[in-house]
């Protein structure tokens, strides 16, 4: 009759909501799943956005494409991931910005000091350089100590950098911060600053890039700390995120691999200074 046919018919609907809210329940289950085995897709959706400088032999470009050291370990690593992402080389001031006041960046390679500490997650580190400082061959210049060049000597660096972070916090007087690596290499060369900071990796390509003689610049016998280069994440950054990659860095190192890519593209760049820079 009528009666049992609209019987009937509530039954079936609510077989249908019961089912249905069964399979949400198993949905919500399986994303939790997902997200606990895979916690990766909480950085980036589709694909990561990492952001870089032009700092050779760490991280440059070449004939439209992102090389150096830290590029390939950065793709290792990746590889060891099952993750993709797009390398973009901007500005150091516009890469810095991006990452630290967006969620969804990977920033290389990146110094890691006080001031950023709380603006980023870390992993690393990558390498361990040293620092120097360097004049113009044949000037006078010539610091006793570290505490000298603090009072005495004009210094040039790159601005907001993690080198003039630091020298303000050490109560350096002189200081001429500069938007670009050129900027402080010609200010040297012509007399402009007394002196700058870099290490024996980096001079020879700065200054071929900037069409400077390799030996006009001379290390003098004043030492900086040694500067730890790190990769620099978004602070939303999930921290299984920060860990896995934390540990495919740590496998590369233990393996040997770490250090045999690394040499390999030193070798590989040691002719190439003019092309590359």
């Amino acid at each position: 009759d009528e009666n049992g046919y609209i019987i009937r018919i509530v039954l079936r609907i609510l077989s249908i909501i019961y089912h249905l809210g069964v399979f949400m329940i198993w949905l919500k289950v399986l994303s939790v799943i997902i997200l606990t085995v895979c916690p990766f897709v909480s950085v980036a959706g589709d694909e990561l956005q990492l952001l870089t400088e032009n700092y050779p032999p760490f991280n440059y470009e070449k004939d439209g494409e992102v090389r150096g050291i830290s590029t390939i370990i950065i793709k290792e690593i990746m590889k060891d991931l099952g993750v993709d992402g797009k390398i973009e080389r901007l500005s150091w001031q516009r890469a810095y910005e991006i990452t630290s006041t967006n969620p969804g960046y990977i920033l290389f390679t990146t110094a890691r000091n006080n001031k950023r500490e709380q603006l980023f997650k870390w992993v690393g580190p990558l390498y361990e350089i040293p620092g120097y400082y360097y004049k113009k061959r044949g000037t006078d210049v010539n610091p006793k100590n570290l505490n000298d060049v603090k009072k005495n000597f004009s210094v040039g660096v790159r601005e907001d950098s993690n080198t003039h972070q630091t020298m303000i916090e050490e109560g350096f007087r002189h200081l001429v911060p500069l938007d670009s690596p050129e900027s402080y290499y010609r200010g040297l060369y012509y007399g402009r600053i007394d002196l700058l900071v870099s290490s024996p990796w980096n001079i020879p390509f700065r200054a071929k890039k900037h069409n400077i003689p390799i030996d006009a610049f001379e290390r003098t016998s004043v030492i900086t700390r040694k500067g730890l280069l790190y990769i620099a994440f978004s602070k939303q950054t999930s921290e299984e995120t920060i860990n896995m990659w934390q540990k495919s860095l740590d496998k590369l190192r233990s393996t040997g691999k770490f250090q045999k890519l690394m040499k390999k593209e030193l070798d590989n760049i040691k002719n190439q200074i003019v092309d590359i820079a």
